[in-house]
């Protein structure tokens, strides 16, 4: 096994396209709108970690937006949240907003990324729209200022895929075996670190000596955990019905001329023969 330099999404995306990576771990949200770009996209989904999109709004709890704190869904769309303009993130939550009744002007701050910690703890914005999981680096980043609340996408009536395996269908035809005997091994100690969380985190550390393994631990019980086994221990390709949720999602992020419906997009996305 070799393990390529870490790169971004689309670097990902570009890896499994022409074949340089057999398997890349991304956020599916990207492999749907690659599909959704390109028909003959070369890769397919392999195996389903996040059956949840990660996506959270984070914020300070106690403190007032718009003239209360936060405590539901509804209280967002009185909040100001802050994110570069144009930006993924913007755009998700752009649509959570819409779908909890439009958003008010002036709701967004245009911001970036790297401000967004200093934004929220010095109240320039109310919210950040961001994965939950990195909700302990903002309640460091906001420190005495209060501690950090999140509604997650999920909690809004938002749902889908979130993070997996995506193959390249190069590797599927040619290492189908080893592709398989990889997403066991890795199925196998997804379920250990389940079970004994700290011992698996405390490897990974020493692996990776640059890693911090109380951060890695919060982040995985924030949210990593939940999300992964909160519908049991069985790990797989995915199902019909969570990929029409995540096409349906990625149409209203996108806008409904940008993505294929869910049932066009599933039977792309239809990983049962792998």
């Amino acid at each position: 096994m070799e393990f390529l330099d870490p790169v971004g999404r689309e670097g990902r995306l570009e890896r499994i396209r022409t074949g340089r990576a057999d398997l890349a771990l991304m956020e599916l949200a990207s492999f749907v709108d690659a599909v959704a770009e390109d028909r003959s996209f070369g890769g397919r989904c392999v195996l389903v970690l996040a059956r949840h999109i990660p996506m959270a709004a984070l914020f300070v709890n106690d403190r007032p937006a718009g003239g209360a704190p936060i405590r539901k869904p509804p209280d967002l769309l009185r909040a100001r949240y802050g994110g570069p303009e144009p930006s993924t993130f913007v755009a998700e939550h752009r649509a959570l907003i819409a779908r909890l009744g439009g958003e008010r002007p002036g709701s967004h701050v245009d911001l970036p990324y790297d401000a967004l910690p200093s934004a929220l703890r010095d109240g320039v914005i109310d919210v950040v729209p961001d994965y939950a999981a990195l909700a302990e680096r903002y309640r460091r980043a906001v420190g005495d200022a209060g501690d950090i609340g999140i509604v997650r996408y999920r909690d809004c009536g938002v749902d889908g895929y979130g993070v997996g395996f995506v193959a390249s269908e190069a590797a599927l035809r040619d290492r189908g075996g080893e592709i398989a005997r990889f997403l066991e091994v890795a199925s196998h100690f997804y379920r250990r670190m389940h079970r004994d969380r700290r011992s698996i985190i405390e490897d990974a550390s020493r692996s990776a000596p640059a890693g911090d393994p109380i951060l890695a631990a919060r982040e995985w019980m924030d949210e990593w955990e939940r999300s992964i086994f909160g519908h049991g221990l069985d790990l797989g390709p995915g199902d019909g019905q969570g990929w029409s949720e995540t096409a349906v999602w990625r149409r209203e992020v996108r806008g409904h001329g940008r993505c294929p419906d869910a049932h066009e997009l599933f039977a792309r996305l239809d990983t049962t023969s792998v």
